[in-house]
């Protein structure tokens, strides 16, 4: 399963929680059953926005908890258009 997810500093985040931040990172890696398709930091410096896809919700648990003291998460499962319009269509009564 396809996911979005949000990353977004804590109301109480500093420098210095930055810099454990970028250590953590540069060490990481995905745990078994997640795999990072995409990964774009926000221009405005306010967060992250990443897709995964996932095997499992503990997949994405295990990869977010290293981070969690310095962000709040957004998840948001997500669909390929290729699969979501036909999908839409049949719902509307369109096919």
């Amino acid at each position: 399963m396809l996911f979005a997810i949000i990353g977004t500093p804590r109301s109480n985040y500093t420098e210095e929680m930055e810099r454990e931040a970028l250590k953590r990172f540069a060490s990481w890696s995905p745990p078994a059953g997640l795999e990072m398709k995409a990964l774009y930091f926000r221009a405005d410096g306010r967060g992250f926005i990443g897709i995964y896809e996932a095997a499992s919700a503990a997949a994405i648990y295990e990869s977010l908890l290293p981070f969690s003291p310095f962000q709040d998460f957004e998840l948001i499962p997500i669909l390929d258009a290729s699969e979501s319009v036909p999908l839409i269509r049949r719902a509307r009564g369109l096919d």
